[in-house]
């Protein structure tokens, strides 16, 4: 007959191969230190984004550029009034 370790048969009647992975399992279970050691803690969140600032709708589109220069007409005017007063005093 063929060696005991060479079929694959425990005495028992049991496969080598299943108490061979029992064996493997209980190891690493013990070895993993979740029974003896602390309780497992999650690491600890990263910090909170700093906060968005407020939304402001853009300002509305200027499509007349006479619109848009205006406001420096009106002054040009104010001043050229101002020195023609002051001209009429002299």
């Amino acid at each position: 007959m063929s060696n005991p370790e060479d079929s694959g048969m425990e005495d028992n009647g049991g496969s080598s191969a299943t108490t061979e992975m029992i064996s493997r399992t209980d190891t690493e279970h013990s070895l993993s230190g979740e029974e003896e050691g602390p309780p497992n803690i999650p690491p600890p969140l990263p910090p909170a984004p700093p906060p968005l600032a407020p939304f402001r709708p853009a300002p509305p589109a200027q499509d007349d550029e006479e619109n848009y220069f205006a406001d420096d007409k009106e002054e040009e005017e104010e001043e050229q009034e101002e020195q023609d007063e002051l001209q009429e005093e002299v």
